[in-house]
């Protein structure tokens, strides 16, 4: 079988901005795979990473794409601070995907699911967060598994929840029946 696979690593420093990483790709008769795996040195400010696969493939069951795209911010301006991470992925493929590199396998017909978690600091209020929204298979569901605010260690609120419904073509099970109004039906509180 006929393949081109290249594979390599590479630093450019710009005026003390820094991009540095790794990169893979794949070409073969299946399709096209590729991954990256880059981080961008933002000096005092912080720094960016960021990861992702990607392909384009035919394993037999048909044509499908596959994504997972990550990010990891971590930024600290005077009296402001971030630090958060967030991955993105899809599969419109009916079987699971290993990415060129490996990792865990992103599931079959992941029409999307984002991941987010990370935490702000202003001044005196540290504020934390994680949770996701998805469409896997016909269930759409929000998830919020932690939203904390917490004022100098003297007063802490938390949040958790998730809503999910099951859709049908164009976003609702019922002809006509908005989405908000199923959505607002399967609300459940976890805590």
């Amino acid at each position: 079988a006929t393949s081109l696979y290249m594979r390599g690593t590479g630093v450019i420093d710009l005026v003390g901005i820094e991009l540095s990483g790794a990169m893979a790709l794949k070409i073969d008769s299946q399709g096209l795979q590729a991954a990256l795996d880059m981080k961008l040195d933002l000096g005092a400010f912080g720094e960016l990473k960021f990861e992702g696969a990607a392909a384009i493939m035919d394993q037999g069951a048909g044509t499908f794409f596959a994504l997972r795209a990550s990010t990891n911010l971590e930024l600290g301006i005077a009296a402001i601070g971030i630090k958060a991470a967030a991955t993105l992925e899809i599969n419109t493929g009916s079987a699971d995907y290993m990415p060129l590199l490996g990792g865990t396998a992103i599931k079959g017909d992941t029409k999307f699911k984002l991941d987010m978690e990370g935490g702000i600091k202003i001044l005196a209020f540290d504020i934390g967060f994680k949770g996701g929204m998805s469409l896997i298979g016909d269930v759409f569901e929000i998830r919020l598994d932690k939203a904390e605010l917490d004022f100098f260690g003297a007063l802490k609120v938390n949040i958790s929840g998730s809503i999910s419904t099951p859709i049908g073509r164009g976003f609702s099970a019922i002809p006509g029946e908005p989405l908000c109004h199923r959505i607002l039906q399967r609300l459940h509180l976890l805590r």
